[in-house]
């Protein structure tokens, strides 16, 4: 079995983690802990948004409501990726 890997978007981050995929807007969220942000891609590589973080961005998670909790480094944040 072969797998094959493709780039979706060139977000050139100093690490990126925590994918986490939105079924309701088909998109992947993930953030950048060292340049902090979190950034939204559909699958085709279309549609790149980021939002930048006031501090290092460990995670997130998907709300029922659609907003994200972000874990900063020392605090937690509510994102609401349709009002920013």
């Amino acid at each position: 079995m072969t797998i094959e890997f493709m780039l979706l978007a060139d977000t050139r981050c100093g690490i990126a983690e925590g994918p986490v995929w939105d079924d309701r807007r088909k998109l992947l969220f993930f953030v950048d802990i060292l340049a902090p942000a979190v950034h939204a891609v559909r699958l085709d590589g279309s549609d790149l948004r980021s939002w930048k973080m006031p501090s290092r961005t460990g995670s997130i998670g998907l709300g029922e409501s659609g907003r994200l909790i972000v874990a900063l480094e020392r605090a937690l944040a509510v994102l609401d990726p349709d009002t920013g």
